[in-house]
């Protein structure tokens, strides 16, 4: 298993990329409460979460099938 972590710059939001064989889970935390954002069996790279935690962008080559990515970007509030 590895893992990536990104903090939003207030330090209110943390996000978590867990990779395991079955694919890749990526978790935020927030105010004491965990939540999975999206599950994918693609590549997965780097975690950003935006400074103030709303957004979280993730390259990730799931929609291309390929060693070609494309940019994932989620309201993490929805």
């Amino acid at each position: 298993a590895s893992y990536t972590l990104s903090e939003s710059a207030d330090g209110s939001v943390l996000a978590i990329a867990a990779s395991r064989p079955a694919g890749t889970e990526v978790y935020l935390l927030s105010g004491g409460e965990r939540r999975t954002l999206m599950h994918t069996t693609a590549a997965l790279r780097k975690l950003v979460l935006s400074a103030d935690g709303k957004y979280i962008v993730a390259p990730t080559n799931e929609r291309t099938g390929r060693n070609e990515f494309t940019l994932y970007v989620r309201d993490v509030a929805t």
